[in-house]
């Protein structure tokens, strides 16, 4: 039973954590950061404490928590926050050791894990960091939506969607499977992936898409069949579109910190591509419909 969650970030992602937390335990209550949606979050009933900082919040816990805290921040925002609660000289840094042996689990929400883990790893050796790492279990629900913000959120929006769970060496037993409980309270279908696998994979399955729906919309945006495309248009090009109207400031971020493992798949992509490129100007039936139908078969085996 979750009685109190933290939460850093109350945009889309956060916010269907913390309204379906809310709808499957009604009395559970969600303390949230977050400066842009504090008051909507209050005026929802998705948040029932708001506070200005990490920091604050946690000195706001002055009783066992033995829940979770959640960063459903961008990957760069969260490394800065750890950082920033980690810092050698602050005096509160007993008492925020103290608060994280009342926390079950810690993870982040986030697309790409590197920069989150190497921040971790450059913390200042000592008590916080140890405590933090026997805790913080990265995770990624497979979920979301080419809306943004607060209003965008979904109480629902984990039901039946995967969620990764990319365990660290450190991680005691007890945190791995409290987050994978939580998740399943919340529809989720917690699978286990090595975290080194996590940021080339997700290239492939999210970024590299994300990618070429926004150069797809880019080229037709800046072409004469702009406006037209946008009137006429049928399933075909919104479905191949719709994810590139996500957030700008947020993709941009996810691919330059995931870049080496997208630009990596763009050069595959781009031998995929000049295949077709080829069968079309050899007037080639055969050979374009070969490729045609490796990508169909590979597509209709969805599951």
């Amino acid at each position: 039973m979750i009685d109190r969650l933290l939460l850093v970030g109350c945009g889309l992602m956060g916010g269907s954590v913390a309204a379906g937390l809310r709808a499957q335990c009604p009395q559970a209550q969600v303390w949230v950061v977050d400066p842009s949606y504090a008051k909507q979050a209050l005026d929802q009933g998705i948040a029932q404490r708001v506070f200005e900082s990490v920091a604050d919040m946690l000195k706001a816990a002055d009783e066992p928590i033995a829940q979770g805290l959640v960063f459903a921040t961008p990957v760069n925002v969260t490394a800065g926050l750890l950082r920033d609660l980690a810092e050698p000289d602050d005096a509160s840094i007993a008492s925020r050791v103290s608060l994280l042996h009342n926390l079950t689990w810690v993870t982040e929400l986030g697309s790409v894990k590197g920069p989150v883990i190497k921040a971790l790893n450059a913390l200042p050796s000592g008590p916080f960091q140890e405590a933090l790492l026997t805790r913080f279990v990265p995770s990624h629900p497979m979920a979301g939506s080419e809306q943004s913000g607060l209003s965008a959120a979904m109480a629902s929006l984990l039901e039946g969607a995967r969620v990764l769970i990319s365990r660290l060496p450190e991680n005691q037993p007890q945190a791995v499977d409290g987050l994978e409980v939580f998740f399943s309270r919340l529809g989720g279908q917690p699978i286990a992936l090595p975290l080194e696998e996590h940021d080339e994979l997700l290239a492939a399955l999210s970024h590299l898409p994300h990618l070429l729906a926004y150069g797809l919309a880019g080229m037709l945006a800046s072409g004469p069949y702009a406006a037209a495309a946008q009137s006429l248009h049928g399933g075909g090009l919104r479905d191949t579109t719709r994810i590139a109207g996500s957030s700008p400031a947020l993709w941009s971020g996810i691919l330059l910190e995931n870049r080496e493992a997208v630009l990596a798949l763009m050069t595959q992509y781009r031998l995929s591509l000049s295949e077709l490129v080829h069968a079309l100007e050899a007037n080639d039936a055969q050979a374009l419909s070969q490729s045609l139908e490796r990508a169909s078969q590979w597509r209709r085996q969805f599951s």
